[in-house]
């Protein structure tokens, strides 16, 4: 599999973030081989994902008045930090599927299931991400983040600091917030309170925590 990375500024997907660049990605080759089934990494049959890069800002010193420049991290700490941000997301993917596995348990085991018709329930996931490390001598220093390009109006429901839904949002925008409140509870406790997810954000179906 070839996968070609666009690095001019003029094809950035955004400003630079906190701490990552966003850059969009070209397949040039898909096919799976015997060291590398490429069926099992799902979301490069979805359609388009893009590559993230790790980078600090260089603080200007009292003498240089100039803005901060940005540097990427060196390959070491930017596989580091790579690595803990992909571990990350693939909890948060069995995170989500573990709660509609609860769903799912709890209509099952229920006395009377047709007593109630059954709620309307979100259909959420996390983004599917994965790291690359460039063969290309040139790039040998590089490392990315692969994700799902996220598509539409970009929305927060959940704040870090704040278990509560966020205020202004629509009806639709508020049935999926109550849901992911009702989602925090259950990874709490179904982890007997070592993990749930925070800082919700993305559009409908996909999500960012």
């Amino acid at each position: 599999m070839t996968l070609v990375v666009d690095h001019s500024s003029k094809s950035m997907l955004g400003p630079p973030r906190s701490f990552k660049t966003c850059h969009p990605i070209f397949v040039d080759e898909l096919f799976p081989t015997s060291d590398f089934p490429i069926q099992s990494i799902i979301f490069l049959h979805r359609g388009e994902i893009i590559a993230k890069q790790w980078y600090y800002r260089l603080q200007p010193s009292m003498a240089n008045a100039s803005p901060a420049a940005s540097i990427l991290a060196p390959r070491s700490d930017e596989l580091a930090k790579m690595l803990v941000k992909a571990n990350c997301m693939y909890w948060g993917c069995s995170l989500m599927k573990m709660v509609y596995q609860f769903i799912r348990s709890c209509s099952k085991h229920k006395e009377n299931p047709t007593e109630l018709p059954p709620p309307k329930l979100p259909r959420l996931c996390m983004v599917y991400s994965a790291i690359a490390v460039p063969l290309v001598p040139s790039l040998k220093g590089a490392v990315y983040l692969l994700e799902e390009q996220i598509d539409g109006d970009f929305v927060k429901y959940i704040n870090n600091n704040n278990a509560s839904p966020r205020p202004g949002l629509n009806d639709q925008q508020q049935l999926i917030t109550e849901f992911l409140c009702f989602v925090q509870h259950v990874q709490y406790n179904i982890s007997h309170g070592l993990a749930f997810l925070s800082d919700f954000q993305g559009i409908y179906f996909i999500f960012r925590s």
